[in-house]
């Protein structure tokens, strides 16, 4: 039986794609059926670029203009008018709704009316059988009710039959109100408390709060220069363990809580432990976990610190050369230990360890940033989420991870969960970060005009061109993850758009200006600059970093495998790849025929024409590959205390002079003019952020 609906004064033929009214048919093409069917089966929501893609367009990369021509397309067989719309509506900076009314059609139910009618009709032309109508009337009344008490017991309606007035996920609640931004937060179950970080300004460090609420009663505990973050209360309520960091670096606290005096006795927990990272207390509040490494080219591991007798046992041990175990919290029955270890670029592994036994009972692969988890009350349970918005749930019963709809980048850092779909988080719109250009810092300050770029989104990796009249960048909203093009002078142009969870970085240009390479979630891609085509030359599977250009045509790139890393060169003509040289993870060709390369400690090299090596300085672990060498000087950032320090290293000399690019930042990005006396930076902006509760779907919707 076909399915048919009704949608406003039309009625749609889903399995045939036909659109009917009074007056026409329309036969729809395929796609544009496929994405009404998609309209119809969430009718009144609003449809995300995300969610098109990947189920309409099943995860292709495709432009904006595509989706724009199909809802086009749409609206004209709908005669439906953009502006004032009746059926299709544009959602400004969210997507698409369905908002016309729409029920469901069985055409069995179609031709009994039918045939009632055509009886009707014949028996009215016999006026001395007026009776025969009636009980002809009520005998097909008795047939249509009991056809569709049938079809209700034996639960015949499809699965994704339109929910009419449906209700709208996730559903959201603000708990914090401050003026600023908000991070870090966790709440207490017995003091009914949130505590969290914040701010007011970017120039100004990050202090801890508290929100009880049950009153709304919101106050400050930290009040001296410190950046205060991460902090979190022991399971009774008692005590806040948190991490502050000024000019001599960062050291991990914990301090006894009074509802009225606030922290009480703090005491280093650091001091003679690399325990700089907390993540969670345990469950019975006995102890702490935190990530850490004995040695700077190990991978993270998780460590327990016994607050007791101060005695750390490493609980992870990973083995690979990627990121290691980034974040772990303790089930709130003491059973299991969730961990989050990083395999690679936006590669993740939820792992769950039975405390007991020391069994892996889950070893879950994760196509995302994954940032923080939270368990559920019933230690059976538990949320992912990652700073780029996605948020997932998983069970133990079935060892299903399930994506939650309404996913979007402004939505992130889950830590508590309030019931079955219900969870505190952070949100933030997302104009977080903005792309200007500097005088030298290291240069006398002299009067000259800079660009600016002021947008409603994030702004990211910024390049020039090799002549300094271009730069590109990246972007990110709500929608969709963009790199743009802008000329001196000249407006921005979109080359390339994806959807809104996916992260670019490593932008880079060859010298012929014909191709742009880059990295997205993982995967070096290459754009061509005159028809704007996508090409990826690495596959989901590879683990792979730190893309580069050797000539016009060849990329290079390192790949991590068991044995360490190697650099391997790519033929984008010939679509060929090779090894290139084991041992190294960058190698960097300048267009004055420089060549640097950077090996697996992170030491850079100068390669002389004879081969060997002459080595320059040991880069900072914060970003290898966020360097510039310009004329006689290398030029690099890195973390210093609370701000982003700018380096520049004389090559021959090997004298060093700093500058402070931020403040309580943490946005490490920049690129030099060719003429030196410009730089390209992202300047960290107040995110206005606020904790909230977050209500989704029900679970067994999604399931």
């Amino acid at each position: 039986m076909k399915k048919t609906y009704k949608i406003g004064m039309f009625e749609f033929d889903s399995q045939n794609g036909i659109l009917i009214s009074d007056n026409s048919e329309v036969k729809l093409e395929p796609l544009s059926s496929k994405f009404l069917c998609f309209l119809i089966q969430r009718q009144g929501e609003v449809i995300t670029r995300d969610q098109l893609l990947i189920s309409v367009w099943q995860n292709r990369v495709v432009s904006d203009d595509s989706i724009r021509k199909v809802v086009k397309k749409l609206r004209q067989a709908f005669n439906d008018d953009a502006r004032q719309p009746s059926y299709i509506k544009t959602v400004s900076m969210q997507g698409y709704s369905l908002i016309a009314k729409v029920s469901s059609v069985e055409e069995s139910i179609e031709s009994s009316n039918i045939d009632s009618k055509k009886g009707i009709n014949f028996l009215s032309t016999t006026p001395t059988k007026t009776w025969m109508i009636v009980l002809l009337s009520l005998f097909i009344l008795i047939l249509v009710g009991q056809y569709f008490n049938w079809f209700n017991t034996n639960q015949t309606i499809s699965a994704h039959s339109p929910k009419i007035e449906k209700e709208q996920y996730p559903k959201i609640e603000k708990l914090t109100l401050l003026s600023g931004s908000e991070i870090y937060g966790d709440f207490n179950e017995i003091n009914k408390q949130l505590v969290f970080s914040h701010r007011e300004n970017n120039n100004e460090p990050w202090h801890l709060y508290t929100k009880t609420l049950s009153n709304g009663e919101v106050k400050r505990l930290s009040w001296d220069g410190g950046n205060y973050k991460q902090a979190m209360f022991s399971p009774n309520g008692k005590q806040i363990a948190y991490i502050r960091t000024n000019e001599l670096g960062t050291e991990t606290w914990i301090a006894d809580y009074d509802q009225k005096l606030g922290l009480i006795k703090p005491i280093i927990l650091s001091k003679n432990h690399f325990a700089k990272e907390i993540l969670s207390w345990s469950s019975d509040g006995e102890s702490l976990y935190f990530y850490g490494r004995e040695q700077p080219s190990n991978p993270f591991s998780i460590y327990n610190l016994n607050l007791e007798n101060q005695e750390r046992q490493q609980v992870t041990f990973p083995n690979m050369q990627a990121l290691g175990d980034i974040e772990a919290k303790e089930s709130p029955d003491g059973k299991y230990l969730a961990v989050l270890r990083s395999t690679g670029d936006s590669r993740f592994s939820l792992m769950l360890m039975d405390l007991h036994s020391k069994d892996l009972v889950v070893n879950k692969t994760m196509n995302f940033n994954a940032t923080y988890i939270t368990w559920q009350r019933d230690s059976h349970s538990l949320a992912v989420s990652s700073f780029e918005g996605d948020f997932y749930t998983f069970s133990l019963d079935n060892k299903q991870l399930l994506e939650k709809s309404g996913c979007n980048p402004g939505l992130n850092d889950v830590f508590y969960s309030c019931g079955l779909d219900c969870f505190f988080m952070r949100s933030h719109h997302m104009n977080y970060t903005d792309i200007k250009e500097i005088p030298n810092p290291f240069e006398p300050m002299k009067y000259q005009s800079t660009l600016h770029l002021d947008a409603s989104k994030a702004e990211l990796n910024p390049i020039y061109n090799h002549v300094g009249n271009t730069i590109y960048f990246s972007s990110i909203d709500r929608d969709r993850a963009s790199i743009f093009r802008r000329k001196v002078g000249g407006e921005r142009e979109e080359l390339a758009s994806f959807g809104s969870r996916r992260k670019i970085s490593n932008l880079s240009l060859n010298a012929a200006e014909t191709y742009l390479l880059g990295k997205l979630q993982g995967r070096v891609f290459i754009l061509n600059l005159d028809t704007q085509a996508i090409k990826f030359i690495t596959s989901a599977l590879d683990n792979v970093d730190y893309p580069t250009w050797r000539d016009n045509e060849t990329v290079m790139f390192s790949r991590r495998q068991t044995d360490g890393p190697s650099i391997l060169s790519h033929n984008i003509l010939q679509e060929t790849s090779q090894l290139f040289k084991s041992g190294l993870i960058i190698q960097r060709h300048l267009d004055d025929g420089r060549i640097f390369i950077v090996d697996e400690k992170r030491i850079l090299y100068k390669l002389n024409i004879d081969g060997s090596r002459q080595e320059i300085t040991q880069l900072p672990n914060e970003n290898i590959d966020n360097w510039k060498v310009q004329g006689e000087y290398l030029y690099f950032t890195k973390l210093t205390g609370q701000d982003v320090v700018m380096t520049r290293h004389h090559l021959s000399t090997k004298q060093q002079q700093t500058r402070i690019m931020a403040q309580n930042g943490f946005r490490l990005n920049f690129d030099i003019h060719p003429s030196s006396d410009k730089f390209l930076i992202t300047q960290q902006l107040l995110a206005d952020s606020n904790l909230v509760k977050v209500h989704w779907s029900p679970t067994a919707i999604n399931e």
